[in-house]
């Protein structure tokens, strides 16, 4: 008669154990797969040793000592070794202070309409020079990816900005009611108090006298109080008897 016996089983301290040294082994997860496994550094490149499943053209975002972000992808993998192109170069990339997430996603770009025509830097932002509105919008986006990533404590203050912007541009301009009368003046008034989110010198994208008449909110305010002031009443004419 056959015995039948238990497969042996762990104890619950016995359990943690092992998943604590599974989950730490050259890597944590956080959400994502986090290495500091920097082997080598050389001109846009980035190579990292004994990375878990990497995938070509995944996206990595590394974080430098400084506490600066940057981005890039897998261009080629020889068993668990992965180079990486960073798309904002390499300089200050050290295999002490350097830590990478592995995303487990390739770029991805929203399409639409305005793109046509445009020109992207490897990281999908506009870098013709093109509308300051759109343009600004489309870094907010792209921040509020980041952010989702590497939440908002690793953030820069510009970066803060943009993801202002792309609230209230959201809400103030692109969500128009259906029964909304607007018309182009109204829409230009809301597109500059947007703009005025930014410092004068982060809107490169505008000409200089247009942002020396439009940009300065005093000028700005005295012209709406002027526009909304009634005209002055004339005397009225006695009537001839």
């Amino acid at each position: 008669m056959a015995l039948h016996t238990q497969p042996p089983t762990l104890s619950r301290a016995e359990a943690a154990r092992q998943h604590v040294l599974a989950v730490t082994r050259d890597y944590r997860v956080a959400p994502r797969l986090d290495y500091r496994t920097v082997a080598a550094a050389e001109g846009p490149l980035v190579v990292f040793d004994d990375v878990k499943f990497p995938k070509y053209y995944e996206i990595v975002t590394l974080h430098l000592g400084d506490g600066s972000v940057r981005e890039g992808q897998v261009l080629e993998i020889k068993g668990r070794r992965a180079v990486v192109q960073v798309f904002e170069g390499t300089s200050g990339i050290d295999n002490r202070h350097c830590h990478a997430e592995f995303r487990g996603d390739v770029l991805k770009m929203p399409i639409a309409e305005d793109m046509l025509g445009r020109a992207f830097n490897g990281s999908g932002r506009p870098i013709d020079g093109g509308p300051q509105l759109y343009a600004n919008y489309a870094i907010g986006q792209d921040t509020r990816a980041m952010k989702a990533v590497v939440g908002e404590e690793a953030l820069s203050a510009d970066d803060m900005l943009y993801l202002e912007f792309t609230d209230k541009f959201e809400r103030r301009f692109l969500q128009q009611g259906a029964y909304e009368g607007r018309d182009i003046f109204q829409s230009l008034d809301i597109a500059w108090e947007l703009l005025r989110t930014f410092p004068e010198d982060m809107l490169k994208k505008i000409k200089e006298d247009l942002l020396r008449k439009y940009y300065p909110r005093t000028k700005y305010v005295e012209n709406q109080a002027a526009d909304k002031k009634p005209p002055p009443q004339q005397p009225q004419q006695q009537q001839q008897q």
